[in-house]
């Protein structure tokens, strides 16, 4: 309403009062519309915190059970950063205690002592692959901005702010009728105009934050958790977790057969304990994108999912391990902790490449790979043999896709059409997938989860294969996202 009545008021001020009383005039009309958004600012935040604070804060020590894991820690250490925990201890959601007198997480508990140690501040200990990325998810979830820059992980971006209210329309007539009239109630003006915008984005901060914590809360927070002893090892989850898929699970808790619950609380699954904990974390809805696991395992966590009935865990689980490998004796790239990020940091054009970790002869593949920085970039497959230290290997030992402009590159059957017109040219932040049918030999390409470009050639294959990468020039860089095999 403010916003129709002001913008007019301040035309007719010009021709009714002349510009010497203009300036008075407008100041009055100003701080009156913006009194108004003050108000609703402040009443929307007082609404906001009488709603949000209705439940009992605990204080001093508190037991934890992360998936099984326990864990004591004071409320005030826990709340000591923003994120996940001062929420949850802050009045505004309904958490209560387990029978065991424990706050109990359906989730993976294995790092949590890591994130323990750094609210408490002790800097994270070395970590192998598995547990970096186990913390690094930790630290996403419970919204740990310093453990996630500790970890090399980018801090969340926050939806940008772009609220349709009376100061936005209001500032802009303003500036168009009298920029030129009174120049320091305009800055005045813009002052105020910055302090009440950045009010108001901090209150949405808030409340995006509330609504975020509450589904994080809802989903994983329950006060009666199921023990299972697996193999001699106890793990906790929910029920609701365990009914999630058609599965071994549902049948046994459907009340059509005997639960057997042992007189330690738990119900007694008599099979091989290694792997169950990637059971769970595919009940949970998570992926093993970011794991490279060993091909012994790997068999072991099928034989498993096979057991408890769950016929889409293989395909989850061949898309793990995404990794690169670089050659022991070149200085021209680098790696990030996990493996899936290159970056080129010296080196002639085309000299060296990396090639992925996976060595395929069989069955279909997919690669997916994301441009970070710089266009000239080589994607494509090679020989299991080529040399790390090769130059121009697009030329004499593999297939190649070039984002510069999407031709095609590579050694018979492409020669000696090279530099075929096939694709499109890429941008940064476009993703490349790659898809090798093994059995055929076929190799084609997509940019965005788009449709394919179409078979790009048929490979000879006599040799095994690898995912293979070349960049032109210094600080172009190439993301691995993920990989799957059929």
């Amino acid at each position: 309403q403010n916003t129709t009545r002001v913008a007019p008021t301040l035309e007719m001020l010009v021709h009714q009062v002349g510009a010497e009383r203009l300036g008075e005039t407008l100041k009055t009309e100003l701080v009156k519309s913006l009194q108004v958004e003050k108000d609703s600012l402040a009443r929307d935040k007082a609404r906001w915190d009488v709603q949000s604070k209705l439940f009992e804060v605990p204080t001093g020590r508190v037991k934890l059970d992360i998936g099984g894991c326990a864990y004591t820690a004071t409320v005030e250490e826990l709340s000591s950063q923003s994120g996940f925990w001062r929420q949850f201890f802050s009045g505004k959601f309904r958490v209560e205690i387990d029978q065991d007198g424990c706050y109990f997480l359906d989730r993976d508990g294995r790092t949590f002592k890591h994130v323990l140690n750094f609210l408490r501040g002790t800097a994270v200990s070395h970590l192998n692959s598995e547990k970096l990325q186990l913390l690094k998810e930790d630290a996403d979830f419970y919204e740990l901005a310093e453990l996630q820059k500790a970890l090399e992980m980018p801090e969340e971006t926050h939806k940008s702010f772009n609220t349709q209210n009376i100061v936005d329309t209001c500032v802009g007539d303003f500036k168009n009728a009298t920029s030129s009239i009174i120049p320091d109630l305009i800055q005045a003006w813009n002052d105020e105009i910055d302090v009440l915008k950045h009010q108001r984005l901090e209150f949405e901060k808030q409340q995006e934050t509330f609504i975020r914590i509450e589904k994080k809360i809802q989903a994983t927070h329950v006060k009666e958790k199921i023990k299972l002893d697996v193999g001699g090892k106890v793990f906790c989850t929910s029920l609701r977790t365990l009914l999630s898929q058609f599965c071994y699970f549902r049948a046994r808790f459907s009340g059509n057969f005997s639960a057997d619950l042992q007189k330690d609380g738990t119900y007694l699954v008599d099979r091989d304990c290694s792997a169950f904990h990637l059971i769970l974390r595919y009940l949970r809805g998570n992926d093993f994108r970011k794991f490279q696991f060993s091909e012994e395992f790997m068999e072991t966590a099928s034989l498993e999912a096979d057991y408890f009935l769950l016929p889409d865990f293989d395909k989850k689980l061949q898309e793990s391990g995404p990794e690169f490998l670089i050659s022991a004796h070149t200085s021209h790239f680098s790696l990030t902790s996990d493996s899936t990020t290159v970056t080129k940091k010296k080196g002639g054009m085309w000299v060296d490449c990396v090639i992925g970790k996976k060595c395929v002869n069989s069955g279909k593949h997919i690669w997916r790979c994301k441009i970070v920085h710089g266009l000239c970039i080589m994607i494509g497959v090679a020989p299991e043999q080529c040399l790390l230290n090769g130059s121009h290997l697009y030329n004499h030992r593999g297939w190649f896709y070039y984002t510069g402009n999407g031709n095609l590159y590579g050694v018979s059957p492409l020669a000696p059409e090279s530099n075929t017109p096939y694709g499109k040219p890429c941008k940064v932040g476009d993703e490349i997938s790659l898809e090798l049918d093994c059995d055929t030999g076929r190799l084609s390409f997509s940019k965005n989860n788009e449709a394919s470009f179409g078979v790009a050639c048929c490979i000879p294959m006599d040799e095994p294969v690898r995912l293979c990468v070349q960049m032109a020039y210094a600080s172009h860089s190439l993301s691995l996202q993920g990989y799957s095999c059929y």
